[in-house]
């Protein structure tokens, strides 16, 4: 195992000694791959009569640019031919296909507004972290864009364990109970569910990656990961919320230390000092903490938490950091996807939305089920 990740890090090495001369000319990095050979399928045969008939001149230029030294002028020289090139088949495009690719750009700016409407937010994924927390990673992939929340607002996870006014699944009050009966469908269920987010998450990072060859970023022409940048973030947005949660509970287990009321809280605070404790302890730990991944939260055996724990002050500021990066997560989504060229509505709602919003929806409702698992688990199951 270890050569393979020898040759792969040789690799990047070389790709990246390649791209960083150019990059520090122009600001922008270079693509992985040509540009201009591939088009979403409506206007694809039309663009590419233009790009290769009357733009070719242009098309020649671009290809000799990437294809120099990376160190050589042509080679710096790229973005602009990027642009003259991208300039020549808009100019040469008739009105009523450009008033399509207006269209699309205004959809498309409205994407990630539209996508966070049904995202988990913050406080959702760092709750699911607690207990589950590749499936809440897989979910973060799978759901590029996040919830937002009121800025400088402490978004607390706990609380969406009830139904306060502040939780993002007021009104979704779902309480899942595994009987008896179906208990042996637990652990399928729960290899459902994560084959259903990394496929979900698999969906997205194909999706932009296609996004990103098919269309040109009109104020980075050759930057091409510009949406595949943007949906893999909302991980990094999640994973601020998730540390700061698994601060508060840390502390709230310092609280509990009296052993009153010991719940999954203190648990894994043994736990954590069970990995410190020597190399059978921490298999002990390291098991105990698989257990717990691959099992329905509505299967494990969680208390109460306690909603008026003391917050420490870097728990709630990581909270609101990862709340404020949300929103800023959201303004980039929307400077990325209004400024892709050359993309038309009917390649929008057939090739990009749509997959987009599926991958959402599937792991919203891996969320809405797990966290109605925690509700029951939490004692909060009310009698119906």
């Amino acid at each position: 195992m270890r050569y393979p990740l020898i040759l792969l890090a040789l690799f990047s090495l070389c790709l990246f000694s390649r791209t960083h001369a150019y990059y520090i000319a122009s600001g922008f990095p270079k693509p992985a791959v040509p540009q201009y050979t591939t088009f979403y399928k409506k206007n694809a045969q039309g663009l590419l009569n233009i790009s290769t008939g009357v733009c070719n001149a242009s098309l020649h230029d671009y290809h000799a640019a990437f294809t120099a030294p990376a160190d050589s002028t042509l080679a710096h020289q790229l973005l602009a031919i990027c642009y003259t090139h991208e300039k020549c088949i808009l100019d040469n495009l008739t009105a009523d296909i450009m008033a399509n690719l207006n269209s699309a750009i205004v959809i498309l700016g409205l994407m990630p507004t539209l996508l966070s409407t049904i995202g988990p937010s913050v406080a959702d994924i760092s709750l699911l972290s607690a207990h589950r927390p590749l499936l809440a990673f897989l979910i973060s992939l799978g759901a590029p864009a996040v919830w937002p929340t009121r800025l400088f607002e402490h978004s607390d996870p706990v609380r969406v364990l009830g139904s306060s006014a502040g939780s993002s699944t007021r009104g979704i009050l779902l309480v899942v109970h595994v009987s008896a009966r179906w208990a042996w469908m637990a652990r399928p269920l729960s290899a459902v569910q994560y084959l259903l987010a990394a496929g979900a998450a698999a969906n997205v990072v194909t999706t932009s990656v296609e996004l990103g060859r098919n269309s040109i970023l009109s104020w980075g022409c050759t930057t091409t990961f510009g949406p595949l940048l943007w949906t893999t973030l909302a991980s990094v947005v999640h994973v601020v919320a998730a540390v700061s949660f698994a601060l508060a509970q840390r502390s709230a287990a310092r609280q509990r230390s009296d052993g009153v009321g010991r719940g999954l809280v203190q648990q894994r605070s043994d736990n954590s000092n069970a990995a410190r404790g020597g190399p059978k302890l921490f298999a002990r730990w390291l098991w105990g903490t698989v257990q717990r991944e691959v099992t329905l939260c509505a299967e494990q055996e969680v208390e109460e938490y306690d909603v008026d724990a003391k917050v420490p002050f870097f728990a709630v500021l990581g909270n609101v950091i990862a709340g404020c990066l949300g929103f800023v997560h959201i303004i980039f989504g929307i400077i990325i996807f209004s400024s892709l060229q050359l993309v038309s509505v009917w390649d929008v709602m057939n090739f990009i939305l749509w997959r987009y919003v599926i991958s959402t929806v599937v792991c919203r409702l891996i969320l809405v089920v797990e966290i109605g698992g925690l509700r029951r688990s939490n004692g909060t199951e009310k009698s119906s």
